[in-house]
């Protein structure tokens, strides 16, 4: 019971986290997306969901097949090993209209990068919660918030977690 609530912390928070930055940062990198943003605040929960189609704040996981299937004219059998590249998947030009574009209005969006199925992250709601507070937020305190060109980002170092360990910036600061 203690090694699933560790879990489940441990995955609530890193991928949120690494979704919360990289958004900024995919914001940051698209300064016209940011404005729409910006001007039409009710688009904040579609671009939470474009943010987490263009970031995937998990890079692949691993799956056993249960059975034997053909995809995409490719055999799989059952017990064979399958990594599953959710940034891959949610760039699918058979899926997503111009995949590569990120777009804070992109409608309809389904994206993969919580799952599907019985493997669907149980904590998805939090995390897109979490996710339009801490970027509805930050657009709204700091609304010339830039990265900082003299400074590059820092990525986390891992095979499974897409994110940023540090995001330097630059605003003004507001007067109390």
């Amino acid at each position: 019971m203690l090694g699933f609530i560790s879990f489940l912390v441990a995955a609530g928070s890193e991928t949120t986290r690494h979704g919360i930055a990289q958004g900024i940062r995919a914001l940051c990198a698209f300064p016209r997306q940011r404005e729409l943003l910006r001007t039409r605040p009710e688009l904040l929960r579609s671009a939470v969901e474009e943010i987490l189609r263009w970031t995937a704040p998990v890079r692949a996981l691993r799956r056993t097949a249960l059975r034997d299937v053909e995809l995409r004219g490719r055999s799989v059998r059952a017990g064979d090993s399958l990594v599953l590249l959710y940034l891959s998947a949610n760039r699918d030009e058979e899926v997503f209209e111009d995949p590569q574009a990120f777009r804070v209005d992109r409608r309809p969006n389904d994206h993969l990068t919580f799952g599907l199925g019985t493997h669907f992250c149980l904590g998805a709601n939090l995390a897109r919660m979490e996710m339009r507070v801490a970027i509805g937020r930050t657009l709204e305190r700091l609304p010339d918030l830039e990265l900082d060109a003299a400074a590059k980002p820092l990525y986390f170092r891992s095979s499974v977690m897409n994110g940023l360990d540090r995001l330097p910036a630059v605003f003004t600061p507001r007067a109390a």
